[in-house]
């Protein structure tokens, strides 16, 4: 690892910002960490572009971590500002209180006692905590003496009602947090239990993404207690894939949209029902940002009857293919739109958008056609409007954590 490491280094392209490692042995780490002056950047002023290096220690045993707590050296390369914690190294936890950002996921945890001293290790500096993918096996969850003074954002992520609860009930000023939850997965919340968190101890709710099982649970009903008075600022909503709409679930994400007065972006997952879209277009003032996944049925069949709304500035078209047609109509329906985030960027996407859409201050794309990237640079000294049109890479903005467990 040592030499491939190095080789690495010396052939890493100057734009690389990030680097990710995954199944690493403890050699391979004690190498790493060698080379690297931290898990952050790389040594030497070749490397200063890095911004950081992230490690997947998916392949590591307790005695392997047992033999790393001998080396002080490389607890401190360990300590990064992002971790990802899975069971294993909830024994490191006593040497790692100036983590910033934790993410623990993937635990089947017999003893819950041993996720809440890991807990307690990190509550008075950690500013970003996410649980994912906890099962408890025991109900009792005491967790009445742990505070989080720092804490800006909270999120959950497939967990039991239990553990939500337990979190709301010992901390209930959340006024400042940006509180999230993530109900993608099948299994883990019952109806009751789900709608018993959402209206009793989620009123500062901040950002909520809804996976189809819960989509039908909430919406697929006649009376559907849809008065969640919320103040969403984020919403992610993954449909059922179903040939045949329910009627229900149409009509009762209009009323829930309607009772969102607040949000400014939503993410629109195999939505194929312009019925929805249409109100959440036209009815939400602090709407900014639209993400659309698989929309390519949703453009087939509507017409969209939307009135230009102007304070649309964002929308992520992310299907493999936009036609100049379906990017007519965004245009149209978004006159003051400023960035505009493509799945693939094409050659006639940005002659198209430099010539009929000139507000547009940025083109992200995640795939660029070789034509494309040839004929932007040929743009560049031909059109002045390109020159005031940034054309950039950009990962899917929003991130969608609707992922299966991991084999360890």
């Amino acid at each position: 690892m040592d030499d491939d490491i190095c080789y690495l280094l010396d052939i890493v392209p100057a734009e690389v910002k990030q680097i990710i490692f995954q199944y690493l042995g403890v050699e391979d780490l004690l190498s790493l960490c060698c080379t690297c002056k931290s898990l952050n950047e790389f040594i030497g002023s070749s490397h200063d572009c890095m911004k950081k290096i992230w490690i997947k220690f998916y392949t590591f045993k307790l005695k392997d971590l047992d033999s790393l707590k001998s080396s002080v050296r490389i607890y401190e390369k360990l300590k990064v500002n992002r971790v990802k914690l899975n069971e294993h190294f909830i024994y490191l936890a006593d040497l790692h209180q100036s983590w910033r950002k934790i993410l623990i996921y993937n635990c089947e945890l017999k003893r819950m006692e041993l996720l809440l001293n890991f807990i307690k290790t990190f509550s008075e500096t950690v500013e970003e905590l996410e649980i994912s993918d906890i099962e408890v096996l025991n109900n009792e969850i005491d967790i009445k003496t742990i505070k989080f003074p720092n804490l800006k954002r909270l999120m959950f992520r497939n967990v039991p009602s239990t553990i939500i609860e337990a979190f709301l009930d010992v901390n209930k000023k959340l006024e400042n947090v940006s509180f999230d939850i993530v109900l993608a997965i099948e299994g883990k919340m019952s109806l009751e239990e789900l709608t018993d968190t959402l209206l009793h101890r989620c009123q500062h709710l901040n950002h909520l993404q809804l996976g189809p099982h819960y989509i039908k649970c909430l919406f697929d009903q006649e009376n559907c207690n849809v008065n969640y008075h919320f103040k969403l600022s984020k919403l992610l909503l993954k449909f059922p894939l179903i040939r045949d709409p329910s009627p229900n679930i149409s009509m009762n994400v209009k009323m829930f949209l309607k009772d969102q007065p607040n949000i400014e972006w939503i993410l629109f997952l195999e939505l194929d029902d312009d019925d929805i879209l249409n109100p959440a277009w036209n009815e939400i003032p602090s709407l900014n940002h639209l993400t659309f996944y698989g929309l390519e049925e949703l453009f087939k069949s509507m017409e969209l009857q939307m009135q230009p709304n102007n304070e649309i500035l964002q929308i992520d078209l992310l299907s493999r293919k936009i036609l100049i047609s379906q990017l007519r109509k965004v245009f149209v329906a978004a006159p003051n739109l400023r960035v505009l985030h493509v799945h693939t960027l094409t050659k006639y996407i940005i002659e198209f958008t430099v010539k009929n859409h000139q507000m547009i201050r940025e083109i992200c794309y995640e795939n660029i056609e070789e034509e494309a990237e040839q004929f932007y640079e040929s743009l560049k000294s031909s059109f002045d409007e390109i020159k005031n049109t940034k054309v950039c890479y950009r990962k899917s903005a929003p991130t969608i954590n609707i992922v299966q467990k991991p084999d360890i």
